[in-house]
């Protein structure tokens, strides 16, 4: 593993220790987080940049007003199939 992988590695292993996030599934390159809108900021980044968006085929996102619409409407459905912590496929 590289430098930069790892550094990226360890911020988010920090994210989620800071921020008693819940913690699905881990491996040496892999890290699964449950979502929440308390994320809204560091989703905000990443959908904001459009070098993530071009591999995502998704628009890129001037707020962070959408993505607590968007993710508030995901999570909420989420919930109300009692699928919270479960994988999606």
């Amino acid at each position: 593993m590289d430098s930069k992988t790892s550094r990226k590695i360890n911020y988010v292993r920090q994210y989620v220790k800071s921020n008693k996030v819940k913690n699905l599934i881990e491996t040496e390159r892999l890290l699964l987080i449950e979502i929440t809108l308390d994320d809204k900021e560091e989703l905000f980044n990443l959908h904001s940049d459009p070098e993530v968006q071009k591999f995502t085929g998704e628009p890129v996102v001037e707020s962070i007003e959408e993505i607590e619409k968007e993710y508030g409407e995901e999570l909420a459905t989420i919930k109300s199939m009692d699928l919270a912590g479960e994988p999606l496929f």
